[in-house]
């Protein structure tokens, strides 16, 4: 049997129940994996065409995707909020620093045109990437994460850098 009759077939069983989604995505997870473990099956894939495994999101069954797709609409919006308030601490924290100040407001301006520039890449705008009720929770969360890499970068000027740190620029030395 192919690995595409495999998970059409237990791709059907997912539909029968939203309940039983996730039984039947392990099911098929199983079968794939026996399928493509056997050594004389053509459609096995090598090592080097395997995938890493992406972080598992976990849902409630109950929910429903326009519930999911709110939830992340809500994460998203706190967390840029989080982003936003640690960027105008570090304004606070070194308004003495006029160079540095300019500097950093430029590389907000930047990274917001990456972040934006990362979206479209990852979604372009085509229905065949934006469409499907999916979209809004998976749009939400690379954009979640892209911001959890600024807040990233932007704590080292809150937390600052041990002393003795020879290659910390403009971050303070902690407790000064």
């Amino acid at each position: 049997m192919t690995i595409l009759k495999h998970i059409s077939t237990h791709f059907h069983m997912a539909t029968l129940s939203y309940k039983f989604s996730k039984i039947a995505f392990i099911l098929c997870f199983m079968q794939l994996s026996a399928c493509t473990n056997t050594n004389n099956n053509k459609n096995a894939l090598s090592p080097s065409q395997k995938v890493s495994p992406v972080k598992e999101q976990s849902y409630d069954a109950e929910k429903s995707q326009t519930d999911i797709n709110l939830d992340e609409a809500t994460n998203l919006t706190l967390l840029t909020s989080k982003l936003y308030s640690m960027y105008s601490a570090v304004i606070v924290e070194y308004q003495d620093q006029e160079i540095f100040i300019k500097n950093f407001k430029k590389s907000q301006v930047v990274w917001k045109q990456y972040m934006e520039s990362q979206l479209l890449a990852r979604f372009p705008e085509d229905e065949e990437y934006r469409g499907g009720s999916c979209f809004g929770m998976c749009y939400a969360l690379y954009k979640q994460q892209l911001i959890k890499e600024r807040i990233s970068s932007i704590n080292d000027w809150l937390i600052g850098f041990t002393e003795g740190e020879i290659c910390g620029g403009s971050v303070k030395i902690k407790g000064y």
